[in-house]
């Protein structure tokens, strides 16, 4: 996979896709996390987002993207 196939299933998600959250990010860093389950092939692709806003108005988004059980 590449950068446009992240794009591309990103943008494909589905509230059906929904996993867990909004939970607090293990990492204790704030904000919380949503995670997804995407069918790929035989598997599924297990992403994890989340939007985020400090304290001086910049934003942004951390994604996990790998196959589901997959984590390095």
């Amino acid at each position: 996979m590449d950068t446009n196939d992240v794009f591309y299933y990103l943008k494909k998600l589905e509230p059906s896709n929904f996993y867990d959250g909004p939970k607090s990010d293990r990492n204790g860093t704030p904000d919380d996390v949503m995670m997804f389950l995407y069918p790929y092939k035989k598997t599924r692709i297990y992403i994890k987002l989340k939007i985020w806003t400090d304290e001086n108005g910049d934003s942004g988004v951390l994604i996990s993207f790998h196959e589901e059980g997959e984590y390095d």
